[in-house]
């Protein structure tokens, strides 16, 4: 089979039109966003040193630290509730399956 015929193939099925179709869009949307890049810069050190500033002038020890007990504090909420939902479950099949509750 020739490299004709393979590709012949490939584009026959629907979702392989598709899937090209897609892949070829994004290409070209990722490439016209340069466009409108707000502040362009051209010089790798300048650009660091932006993006450091910008940086460090919204993160400091104390938005960090609010930013991980948030974290913390999602985290430990998420497990206790779906411990909480297990142990219900659990409780609710017992009393269905041996007609007793059990804590």
């Amino acid at each position: 089979m020739t490299i004709k015929e393979k590709l012949q193939n490939v584009f026959a099925k629907p979702i392989n039109k598709y899937a090209i179709a897609v892949g070829a869009g994004s290409s070209i949307a990722a490439a016209s966003f340069n466009v409108f890049a707000a502040d362009p810069v051209t010089d790798g050190a300048a650009a660091a040193e932006q993006l450091l500033n910008a940086m460090t002038a919204t993160l400091n020890l104390q938005n960090m630290v609010t930013i991980i007990t948030a974290g913390i504090g999602a985290v430990l909420a998420l497990y206790l509730g779906w411990w909480g939902a297990r142990k219900l479950a659990r409780m609710l099949m017992g009393v269905f399956n041996k007609g007793r509750i059990r804590f």
